[in-house]
């Protein structure tokens, strides 16, 4: 008879050099009458809440614990994950109430999913001289679907006001070893005190990548375990009636890191920020290898190329791409009309645009199979752009997937190759001199201008031979804005303005008609707003149709913008299109700059100035420029005879400026501000 041994664990921590605490900084409920009496935070005055400690810590355990000879071994489970999280934060007032909405995510894939083993809430508010609490537990959590591989446990703490302090404890029992927990060391609130501790065995490696500009300090060590084995034999029993039992002990070493910080400052949300987790102080895992005893090793990450080789052998990758066909009638259409390649691209993508509707999720795997999507017109974005590659490929063009990250899933580290950190899919084709990215979930989109949220630097190419690199962004926000008035005798400007909108900006503006119920009903929310504009007639083009501009022209009169001392008269000459304030607020930026797209605004605004009035005084001309010529401003104003010419043009040529760039981008939008606002002078005679 064969003998099955399998083993009952027990790990045995062993405290010699190792004597780090892995408890947090106090007890869940031991609330001090200094934290329930504080009235602003001790590193900044200025801020709404602050976490009074974020202790976290991540470890292994064996998960079977008796084995019998009768069980199969897939019955049992090895190492499991375990994340434990114990945080506690000062409401300082009602700004701050959105810091007691609680949101634990949770990994599923295949079946498999974490789970919450342990959780426990308070709300904690003086009444009376007294401290009162009320409690969440587990029950109290509401599972949201946030897509296929994530859901969201959450709940909203109750009797929360200014003042009120919340802890938060919980603990998520996982089996996924290649998502072991980051760790943010820094939020938007600022943080006294934060630690992450971790305990791994030497079975697993995972590469760490740290971020941010505040120092975090990082000790590690090693410590020896081990794991005593029970072997259990049902088949033979000793004298008594018991099984036959053995025992035997394997040694290893646990891997040990502990991350600390104190006195984290706030994180500064400014403008132009892709995502506040790429720049924010935290540290990242991604599981490399793992070698269990009397196994091979087994690789996670190794390579971009790797990467690319494991994505094509998926079957809700790259198997679906050549599986059988299911778009045949559609090929046969387009092909009876048209021969051009730029006609048969842009003809198969507007027809995957008009046949799916996307549901929202951002993915890079296929719900199910290409034709049950096709099928069920709907799906996530691998569902509907790997549809579109497959249509372009059986058309005879050449066709490629593009992975990426979108701008708020956070940047890709070219040095750390990572499945994880993609998120989405978008489909590539090129003629062999150009090349042509393209999204079919957003039906405004068009070839080369993807929707925003795609705009994140580079994408990775996923083909057996053509894999690389590839720049996202293909175009630029174009707006430009013509005044033709005439000043009356009454202060009242009268004329027509006309503005142009391309590219991206033509995009946006699309989206915001979208989101109306007619057009007339999108100039009124555009143009309600500002002050003494009356609007008698307007015109408006190309916001029903693709690849071209949006224009609208208006006939205006425009009033209250005349004021008035003695003799003198003063007014404004950019009217509702002056930049009135710099997105740039703090004096020093350490994260970087990113814009969307580079921007191009202009105005060019020609006024009469009526008889009896003689110009007293004009601005002055002003050019200006960052030292790489990557950011221009541009104003002019002329004179001929009573007509007035006035230039404006700000052009941003470049999407990324380093943090030593931000107070010299600063000054200079500073200086945008500063021009339009300068007032021409006029003199009745």
């Amino acid at each position: 008879m064969n003998r099955i041994k399998l083993f009952t664990v027990s790990l045995m921590l062993m405290t010699g050099l190792w004597g780090w605490c892995q408890k947090p900084p106090s007890k869940f409920g031991k609330i001090s009458k200094q934290e329930i009496e504080a009235t602003v935070c001790p590193i900044d005055s200025s801020a709404h809440a602050y976490f009074i400690f974020d202790f976290g810590r991540t470890y292994f355990q064996y998960a079977t614990t008796v084995v019998r000879a009768s069980e199969s071994s897939s019955e049992h489970k090895g190492f499991q994950m375990f994340f434990e999280r114990h945080y506690r934060i000062k409401i300082l007032d009602d700004n701050a109430f959105d810091w007691a909405d609680i949101e634990i995510p949770i990994y599923h894939s295949l079946g498999d999913k974490e789970e919450v083993t342990q959780f426990k809430a308070a709300t904690y508010n003086k009444s009376g001289g007294k401290i009162e609490d009320v409690k969440l537990r587990t029950k109290d959590l509401i599972s949201e679907e946030k897509n296929e591989n994530w859901d969201i446990m959450k709940c909203a703490m109750p009797q929360v006001k200014g003042g009120s302090v919340i802890e938060v404890s919980y603990t998520v029992k996982s089996d996924f070893y290649y998502n072991l927990q980051s760790w943010a060391f820094q939020h938007t609130i600022p943080t006294l005190l934060t630690e992450y501790h971790l305990t791994i065995p030497e079975y697993f490696h995972y590469n760490q990548a740290q971020r941010g500009y505040f120092h975090v300090d990082l000790k590690t060590d090693t410590k020896r375990s081990f794991i005593e084995i029970t072997y259990e034999d049902t088949h033979q029993t000793i004298v008594g009636g018991d099984n036959k039992k053995s025992k035997s002990t394997i040694n290893y070493d646990e891997i040990i890191l502990l991350y600390t910080a104190s006195n984290i400052p706030a994180f500064p949300v400014e403008a132009y920020l892709t995502t506040a987790q790429n720049y924010i102080s935290k540290v990242d895992f991604e599981l490399a290898w793992t070698k269990f005893p009397n196994r091979i090793e087994k690789h996670y990450t190794l390579s971009w190329d790797d990467i690319n080789r494991n994505l094509l052998k998926s079957g809700s990758f790259g198997l679906q791409l050549k599986r059988e066909r299911f778009l045949n009638d559609e090929v046969g259409l387009i092909k009876s009309q048209y021969s051009d390649t730029l006609a048969l691209m842009q003809t198969a993508f507007e027809m995957v645009k008009k046949r799916f509707l996307w549901n929202g999720r951002n993915s890079k795997y296929v719900s199910s199979t290409l034709r049950d999507a096709y099928k069920s017109k709907a799906g996530n974005s691998a569902d509907i752009n790997l549809t579109l590659v497959v249509l372009l490929r059986e058309l005879g063009l050449e066709a490629y997937p593009v992975l990426l990250s979108t701008r708020a899933n956070g940047m890709i580290h070219p040095s750390h190759p990572s499945l994880s950190s993609f998120n989405y899919v978008i489909a590539m084709a090129t003629d062999g001199q150009r090349t042509y990215l393209m999204d079919a979930t957003e039906p405004l989109s068009e070839i080369n201008l993807l929707p925003t949220r795609c705009l994140n630097n580079e994408g990775w190419i996923v083909d057996e031979n053509k894999s690389g690199w590839i720049k996202l962004q293909n175009s630029d926000f174009a707006k430009s804005a013509t005044y033709n008035l005439a000043l009356d005798e009454e202060g009242i400007f009268k004329g027509d303005l006309h503005y142009t909108y391309n590219n991206y900006s033509a995009y946006e503006e699309r989206l915001k008609a979208a989101r109306e119920t007619d057009t007339e009903s999108y100039l009124q929310k555009k143009f309600d707003n500002i002050s003494g504009l009356q609007i008698n007639n307007s015109e408006l083009t190309g916001v029903d149709s693709l690849y071209s501009n949006v224009e609208v022209k208006l006939d205006v009169e425009i009033s209250g913008k005349l004021e008035k001392a003695g003799d003198l008269c003063f007014f404004e000459p950019m009217f509702m299109d002056a930049w009135k304030k710099n997105p740039f607020k703090i004096e020093n930026r350490e994260y970087p700059v990113e814009f969307e797209y580079p921007i191009t605004d202009m105005q060019s605004i020609a006024i009469s100035i009526p008889d009896g009035f003689a110009i007293e005084e004009l601005p002055k001309p002003a050019i200006v420029k960052l030292d790489d010529g990557s950011v221009k401003f541009m104003y002019s104003i002329t004179q001929l005879g009573n007509k007035l010419q006035i230039i404006s043009i700000l052009s941003i040529n470049k999407v990324f400026f380093l943090p030593e760039q931000y107070p010299f981008l600063k000054q200079l939008l500073d200086m945008v501000v500063d021009k339009h606002k300068e007032q021409i002078v006029l003199k009745k005679i």
